[in-house]
């Protein structure tokens, strides 16, 4: 399967949003007394992703691209090559015993000694949203340590604060955990509790001239305008206008 996809395996959970604007934390929790659907094989089977760099940091993609395919389809045929602009390439192996004799292997291209490693990416990671009000009270070390063998390798409990010029910010019950696997676990079992996960939705990027996403304000050609009232630039000073975003039109920054 393209690398392109992988997102879409992640979860059978919607989203936390299909707004156009960021999503919004909330303070349910939950827990669940099924069974969890663990499939340790998955966290074996899924570490197929790559990654190839030169040993003299030099970009692997300035070699002949039909030489560099040769060499890594001695290994057999791979389901993608995909190159990086870091100058790295990204392999997916058909499976973990493929993975591993290019893992194991000394590749080299022409005089190039090439590394190949596994992809510590969101290729081979992924992170999944849990809400419960009694975790806040637990120790982050020991639920860390706790899960591990369910593949957790990081735990941030998110926090808010009622305005942007407050200097407060509250716990919330809502914990982002990453797992090292492609896919999330549909339960996290924590102890005797068995708590659902959902698909984590990033906060997207936000430009702060035009106030749309996925772009920074350093490369953007758009009009200004006003975060508050979604009118072009006005004048200097606080805005009073209604709330009003510019990309949904709803009542909000």
């Amino acid at each position: 399967k393209s690398l392109k996809n992988k997102n879409d395996e992640r979860s059978t959970n919607p989203p936390l949003s299909t707004s156009p604007c960021p999503p919004s934390w909330d303070n349910g929790g939950s827990l669940s007394p099924k069974i969890p659907d663990w499939g340790f094989e998955v966290l074996q089977q899924s570490k197929r992703t790559l990654v190839a760099t030169r040993t003299d940091k030099k970009s692997l993609s300035h070699l002949s691209p039909f030489f560099v395919e040769k060499v890594i389809q001695q290994f057999g045929e791979v389901n993608e090559i995909v190159r990086c602009r870091n100058g790295s390439i990204l392999i997916e192996a058909k499976n973990t015993t493929q993975a591993e004799k290019l893992q194991n292997s000394k590749v080299t291209v022409g005089d190039c000694e090439i590394n190949v490693a596994l992809s510590t990416t969101a290729h081979n990671t992924c992170k999944a949203i849990i809400r419960d009000e009694d975790m806040v009270h637990w120790d982050q070390q020991e639920l860390l340590e706790g899960l591990a063998d369910q593949g957790v390798i990081a735990i941030h409990n998110v926090k808010s604060r009622p305005g942007s010029c407050s200097d407060k910010w509250t716990v919330t019950p809502t914990f982002i955990i990453t797992f090292n696997r492609p896919t999330p676990p549909r339960h996290l079992k924590i102890g005797w509790l068995s708590i659902p996960t959902k698909e984590y939705v990033p906060e997207p990027i936000r430009c702060f001239q035009c106030q749309r996403y996925n772009h920074f304000r350093a490369s953007c050609k758009n009009t200004a305008v006003c975060s508050r009232c979604a009118e072009p630039e006005h004048r200097p000073g606080p805005c009073k206008q209604d709330y009003k975003c510019i990309n949904c039109g709803g009542s909000h920054s």
